[in-house]
């Protein structure tokens, strides 16, 4: 468990690697079926992948390869298309062989809208595919805005977020952007590492001003790609960083084995007052501990941070702390259904928290 991404500062990056290669040569698998010729190719240009960048293997351009798989789409090259550009992503230079008309999604953005494989892919990431606007740049890839058709989770996003649609809306995010990245970093460089080693792309909302309202979120089926408020404090926005790239190291670390030993079952949900599948829970749980993590380091250098944000970075660290506590209560109820590795996942979870100062 020592290897696993369990936290910030408890995570092999080399291993991470191996999971999205891992990831990549799966998907690859999947989607070409018996087109041998096709799998060859494409796994001639996979092993030309650095090892230093198979962490970007780990994109949303797979991701939607993953989820052209098994559709018939192989006729007009999309598989073959999507699957180069996510290895793109990863430093491989193969502008002279993505067809234009196959590939759907590449760089952030939507590239074809008139094929049907594009409407079934569309409709379940909306919130990722909509056309993309200039913005800043973070962990090396683009801040996009979304735009106002958008949705999250079938939710339309103008109920609970009003959409930054004009360019000069762009333009004061890119300090607090900047800043939120240096408050990563006065916490240590592990938590700017944590954040670059699993988000590829950042799509900003605005939340309207209705008290201290926070949206963020990733889709499964999009790896690397996560959504979060814009207008929030620069430690707000870098805690919203540490909490969505946790998920994405969840999503990894469940490629690797399975968390129970029979049915999931269902467990009591404290931060979302029902009942979820326990995987939920044990996914916040991870979650809340790397951010957890991230306010007990940022406390330890209160005298480097400004008053509010020092306030803000205690009053945090106290907030999650509660929620780790309950979510324990929670999992402690359904333990005897988790595997030895979800056991064992959940030890080392609850181990680091003792470390944390009260």
């Amino acid at each position: 468990m020592a290897h696993l991404p369990i936290s910030p500062t408890a995570v092999d990056h080399d291993l991470v690697g191996e999971i999205a290669h891992m990831y990549a040569r799966t998907v690859l698998s999947l989607g070409c079926g018996r087109n041998a010729a096709v799998r060859d190719r494409l796994g001639a240009r996979l092993d030309t992948v650095a090892r230093s960048n198979w962490p970007r293997l780990w994109t949303p351009e797979i991701s939607l390869a993953h989820r052209l798989c098994g559709t018939s789409t192989d006729g007009d090259g999309v598989f073959e298309s999507q699957f180069l550009c996510g290895l793109e992503r990863a430093g491989v230079d193969v502008d002279g062989d993505i067809q234009t008309t196959g590939a759907l999604f590449r760089a952030g953005t939507i590239t074809r809208t008139d094929s049907p494989a594009a409407a079934r892919l569309v409709a379940p990431v909306r919130v990722i595919l909509e056309p993309a606007m200039p913005g800043q740049a973070v962990c090396s890839d683009p801040i996009r805005f979304l735009d106002a058709r958008s949705s999250f989770r079938g939710t339309p996003l103008e109920a609970p977020a009003r959409i930054a649609t004009q360019v000069d809306e762009i333009g004061p995010y890119r300090t607090a952007i900047a800043d939120s990245l240096a408050v990563l970093n006065l916490a240590g460089a592990e938590f700017s590492t944590w954040v670059q080693g699993a988000i590829r792309y950042v799509y900003l909302v605005q939340c309207r001003d209705d008290g201290d309202r926070l949206l963020s979120g990733s889709v499964s089926e999009f790896a690397g790609g996560v959504i979060a408020s814009a207008n929030c404090a620069p430690v707000i926005f870098a805690e919203l960083l540490i909490h969505e790239a946790a998920h994405q190291y969840f999503a990894m670390m469940q490629l690797l084995f399975s968390l129970f030993t029979g049915p999931e079952p269902q467990a009591w949900h404290p931060v979302r007052e029902m009942n979820r599948p326990a995987s939920r829970v044990l996914l916040g749980y991870h979650a809340t501990l790397a951010i957890l993590g991230f306010y007990d380091a940022l406390c330890r250098r209160a005298n480097d941070l400004a008053e509010p944000d020092a306030l803000i970075a205690s009053d945090r660290k106290r907030h999650w702390t509660g929620h780790a506590i309950e979510m324990e209560s929670a999992i402690d109820k359904i333990a005897p259904s988790l595997s030895s590795d979800g056991g064992g996942l959940y030890r080392a979870l609850r181990d680091k928290r003792f470390e944390f100062r009260p």
